[in-house]
């Protein structure tokens, strides 16, 4: 497989550029954006190869590869460190929509990217999210209750969580169940999305992901 490699402009909330990646397979009207964790990179397996599933599907890829690790955005207030987030997204978003050509866009988000997930289903035309290790519980980096957000938006998301990640809550999985998300859960996956100890539920665990990847992809018109 071959694609073109690019970026796109765009300008962040300390008015510094995000570093981004653009794949593209050639001239799509499909956009998959990926919004990464805090620690979990896009080449990492978990968005990497629902990356590789989505062009192979006819999508363009647009990477933001974000670093909130920086000391700029751990000093800020919790509520300051949500406005940086979402500005963030949509500045990705529009940016990424200003090429014209896109009628369809599907959003994946790991971990910390939630919040871009939950900003950017209540501001603008999404067709479907992938909702990875979602922020059911507090998260660590930023101290906010994120999940009645969450509530207000899934419906129509695929969200997929292991039963060992410190976020799983199968009180707050039914809930969202009963807004119209569905959630699927993986036995003994942690926030990684491994199996500590076995290898090979850890692959099986992403083969799941990389085959619910491709029916959202093949659903998406």
């Amino acid at each position: 497989m071959s694609w073109e490699k690019s970026s796109v402009k765009i300008i962040g909330y300390d008015k510094k550029p995000i570093k981004n990646t653009l794949l593209s397979m050639g001239k799509s009207e499909k956009l998959a954006i990926v919004f990464p964790g805090i620690g979990y990179n896009c080449q990492m397996p978990v968005l990497y190869y629902p990356t590789l599933t989505l062009l192979e599907n006819g999508y363009d890829v647009l990477w933001v590869e974000y670093n909130y690790k920086n000391e700029g955005f751990g000093k800020r207030s919790d509520k300051e460190k949500v406005s940086w987030m979402n500005f963030d997204a949509e500045a990705s978003y529009d940016a990424a929509l200003r090429k014209g050509r896109y009628k369809h866009v599907l959003l994946v988000g790991k971990s910390l990217g939630t919040f871009a997930l939950v900003f950017l289903n209540s501001k603008k035309k999404i067709d479907r999210s992938l909702w990875l290790t979602p922020l059911l519980k507090t998260a660590n980096a930023v101290n906010v209750e994120l999940f009645d957000d969450i509530k207000k938006v899934c419906k129509g998301g695929l969200f997929i969580i292991g039963t060992e990640d410190s976020h799983y809550d199968k009180r707050r999985m039914d809930g969202l169940i009963k807004s119209g998300a569905e959630f699927i859960a993986i036995d003994g996956a942690d926030h990684s999305m491994e199996i500590e100890g076995n290898v090979h539920k850890s692959l099986a665990a992403l083969e799941k992901i990389i085959k619910e990847t491709e029916k959202i992809a093949g659903n998406t018109r």
